[in-house]
């Protein structure tokens, strides 16, 4: 198999999955050695409300405590041009397989961190928007989910269905909330399997955990046991990407994370 990916690399040479930069057509790494360092870093930094480091880290926002046992997220989703932000943006666009094999190395290494084999867990996923999966071709947590329940070996269940139309990103933290609520619900005939189940709810990036508040209610109702949040990224609103502070330190009323335009890119190995 590592001869066929020399082949495969000679024919469309391999780049960074971050920044584009070329690499060895030996290489079998998806980032370059300075996008990797900055990943590391970037997971390697203290969440801002508990101190600890992002993949120790179980805080999440006052809605979800309600309804989930535990939360889980790999990186910081930062303001500026991290290398985690490039690749939930480069995710969403297309279908990529090494960037969502890194993806998944990810998530499935953070999951037996924190809960071990997960025996006994269902993955489901928070479903994107009909029009932006239209747009794009791409649902990516779907995508992400899929490959996740696989490399696990659990079982993965599409539970939701999503219906609203307004774009979440354009909303306050409030109106996303009850923007969420009216634009999920159940699929039909899925009430069987949630009742009494364990369930990890993969969603790409939590900001205000609207739309992972809304599928985690629609869970508990039907009657689900634990339900663990598992993200890629995770913003943290009123904070500086990588600012120093201490737990419980109070957030800026000023949002600092700016939404930037949605970046594109072409699969160099044309996948």
């Amino acid at each position: 198999m590592f001869a066929f990916d020399i082949l495969l690399n000679l024919i469309f040479p391999p780049s960074c999955i971050s920044c584009d930069a070329p690499l060895d057509v030996l290489s079998r790494n998806a980032l370059c050695g300075s996008c990797s360092e900055k990943f590391l870093n970037e997971k390697e930094r203290k969440c801002p409300l508990c101190g600890k480091t992002h993949s120790e880290c179980s805080c999440m926002p006052a809605r979800l405590k309600k309804y989930c046992s535990d939360a889980m997220h790999v990186s910081e989703y930062s303001e500026t041009d991290g290398v985690t932000r490039s690749l939930v943006l480069r995710a969403k666009d297309r279908n990529l397989k090494y960037l969502y094999d890194f993806i998944v190395n990810e998530l499935a290494y953070l999951v037996r961190s924190r809960i071990g084999n997960a025996e006994g867990y269902i993955v489901s996923y928070v479903p994107r928007s009909k029009r932006k999966k239209a747009g794009t071709g791409v649902d990516q947590s779907a995508l992400a989910a899929r490959r996740l329940a696989s490399e696990l070996h659990l079982p993965l269940r599409k539970l939701f269905v999503h219906s609203g139309t307004a774009v979440q990103k354009k909303l306050s933290a409030e109106e996303r909330y009850k923007n969420a609520l009216n634009s999920y619900s159940l699929a039909k005939g899925t009430e069987s399997i949630i009742n009494g189940g364990n369930f990890i709810l993969y969603d790409d990036v939590v900001t205000t955990g609207s739309t992972l508040t809304a599928c985690a209610s629609l869970l508990r109702r039907a009657g689900a046991g634990r339900i663990v949040i598992l993200t890629f990224a995770k913003t943290y609103p009123g904070y500086a990407s990588g600012q120093s502070t201490t737990p419980g330190r109070k957030r800026d009323p000023a949002r600092l994370f700016k939404a930037k335009k949605k970046e594109s890119y072409r699969d160099p190995r044309g996948r």
